[in-house]
């Protein structure tokens, strides 16, 4: 399988590839240089040795020929002649060192041809200039110069051989000279084109770079500067290639759709818990009215119950005055029975209204438990999501190291990963924003959910106290029961003490106790309604709180959904 060529890759291969052409262009270089150097080393080691020491040729030659001249006129001075001849062959070995020298310095073919031709002509000067010698040294001096003579035209001959053969060098230096000429020339074509091409290369590669790098960049900043602001409905990016720039063009659209889909559910669930918010104010609004209801029934109970107590202590009291008056007062005994009866009716009614009160306390503990329920239902959905807040995090502290891997390698990349590094910084700020809003988000979200324990204490507060109420309002109710007995009790007494008043005063002890019982038990009555009064007005005060915290709720959902509103999706 191919491997995917990265940016990295691509700047190594631009790089590797100028690297290989610049040493290509430094070997051309360094080649014409080597021969340019040996067309100089040519003409400083062998074309102008040769030239010098033909130059000397030429001098020593002239000057023996003057000094021949020299030394024939100096004939009858033997000392002068003797000096002129030690300066002759001091010049000749000159020569002969030179032609030597020159030797050694011959680099073709017609040089060489030329030079022994100059050779031969020096060797046939030189016999008949020795020979002039010596007939001045045997003082022939016309022979002498006859011979002298003579050399000169060996001499001239000779001098032309030594001009063809400095000719000859003077072509070898020129053509040598035209040679480092050319191979200067060349060498400076080469390394201006080298440089040209380098340059060329160079300026093509980075434009390469460059759109390959800073076209990416600048869709990929766009994107993320658009999520900054909160627009969350852009494209997505798509690239063909396979390389950082796409797997972070990725990484933003995967952040992109992971935030649409948190925003999406974070709005479903504030409007879920705004929805419930609703339903439970008016549910503990029903609540609040129907324990206000039941307050005021308690006190219209704690009324009559109190007027049944009055009853029952006058009832006491005229059972007493009949125990001593019960001859003179027999006509009361019908008010006794018109009383009882309506003690009897009074306590029929308490017994209804307290069962009604039981019903209603009954239905409070119903709505205030389903109450609870929609509250525990909302702290799930607030643990929903609070979890996916935490994926959030999750996501931004990714995006924040990837950030920071790309920064090191911009860092790694110099000049080239500066514009990467930048981007690479903006998308590590952005990722440090999404934490801070993140953190604002779990704030919220603790706050709601802190708010729905406490309401769902106070539920459950209430639904414990609603519980308590009912089971007080049961056992005022069997006291009511109670009461009804008793009274029916006493009203069958009364009627047996109009039927025969003659043993009423037998039985006036036993009504006394009866009446007091009833008294007591009227006052006990009474305080239990006064006790379920104050409980129904604990539980609207509950109610209250309830209300409240429902309130801050809601309004809580109400500001989460208008932070979320400001993100398009």
């Amino acid at each position: 399988m191919f491997k995917r060529k990265t940016i990295g890759r691509r700047i190594t291969f631009v790089m590797v590839m100028l690297l290989i052409y610049v040493i290509v262009v430094g070997s051309v270089s360094i080649l014409q240089t080597k021969s340019m150097e040996t067309n100089a080393k040519d003409i400083t080691q062998k074309v102008m040795p040769a030239m010098n020491q033909i130059n000397n040729i030429t001098f020593a030659s002239e000057h023996i020929q003057k000094l021949s001249y020299d030394y024939y006129l100096a004939a009858d001075d033997e000392g002068k002649r003797k000096a002129i001849g030690e300066e002759r062959l001091q010049t000749i070995r000159y020569l002969s060192e030179s032609k030597t020298a020159y030797e050694a310095n011959i680099t073709n073919e017609d040089i060489q041809n030329q030079y022994d031709a100059f050779t031969a002509e020096w060797n046939a000067y030189s016999k008949v200039n020795t020979k002039a010698i010596e007939k001045v040294d045997l003082n022939d001096h016309d022979l002498a110069y006859e011979v002298l003579l003579k050399s000169e035209s060996s001499y001239r001959k000779m001098l032309v051989q030594l001009t063809s053969l400095a000719e000859l060098n003077q072509q070898e230096a020129d053509q040598s000279t035209n040679m480092l000429e050319k191979s200067s020339f060349r060498a400076v074509g080469v390394l201006i084109f080298g440089i040209s091409l380098i340059l060329i290369a160079t300026l093509v590669s980075n434009f390469a770079l460059i759109r390959a790098l800073v076209k990416p960049i600048k869709d990929i900043e766009k994107n993320v500067q658009s999520i900054a602001d909160g627009d969350l409905t852009i494209e997505d990016i798509y690239r063909k290639k396979e390389d950082e720039l796409t797997s972070l063009g990725r990484g933003v659209n995967q952040m992109k759709a992971n935030l649409v889909e948190i925003v999406r559910q974070i709005s479903a669930s504030s409007k879920l818990v705004e929805s419930h918010s609703s339903d439970l104010a008016v549910t503990s609004e029903e609540v609040k009215l129907g324990s206000q209801q039941i307050a005021i029934s308690m006190e219209e109970s704690a009324k009559a119950t109190e007027s049944q107590a009055e009853t029952a202590t006058s009832a006491a009291r005229t059972v007493e005055v009949l125990n001593e008056h019960i001859q003179d007062h027999a006509s009361k005994g019908e008010q006794l029975k018109g009383m009882s009866e309506l003690v009897l009716e009074r306590g029929t009614r308490g017994k209804e209204i307290m069962q009604k009160s039981i019903e209603q306390m009954n239905q409070i503990a119903d709505r205030v438990s389903s109450s609870m329920n929609q509250v525990n239902q909302l702290d799930k959905s607030n643990e929903s999501i609070y979890e996916l807040v935490h994926v959030i995090r999750e996501i931004a502290r990714q995006t924040n190291l990837l950030s920071l891997n790309a920064s090191i390698e911009a860092a790694r990349a110099g000049e080239h990963g500066r514009g990467f590094a930048v981007v690479a910084e903006e998308v590590r700020s952005l990722s440090d924003a999404v934490q801070h809003t993140v953190g604002q988000i779990s704030e919220l979200t603790a706050q709601i959910q802190q708010g729905t324990r406490s309401v769902v204490e106070s539920l459950e507060s209430g639904v414990q106290e609603t519980t308590r109420g009912t089971h007080q309002m049961e056992e005022v109710n069997d006291a009511f029961e109670q009461i009804t007995s008793s009274v029916v009790e006493m009203v069958a007494v009364i009627n047996e003490v109009t039927s025969g008043l003659g043993g009423m005063q037998q039985l006036s002890g036993e009504m006394n106790d009866f009446s007091q019982q009833i008294s007591a038990i009227s006052q006990q009555s009474a305080a239990g309604v006064e006790e379920v009064s104050a409980s129904a007005e604990q539980q609207v005060g509950s109610l209250e709180v309830v209300a409240d915290r429902i309130g801050k709720l809601r309004t809580l959902s109400e500001e989460l959904l208008a932070s979320i509103s400001q993100l398009r999706v």
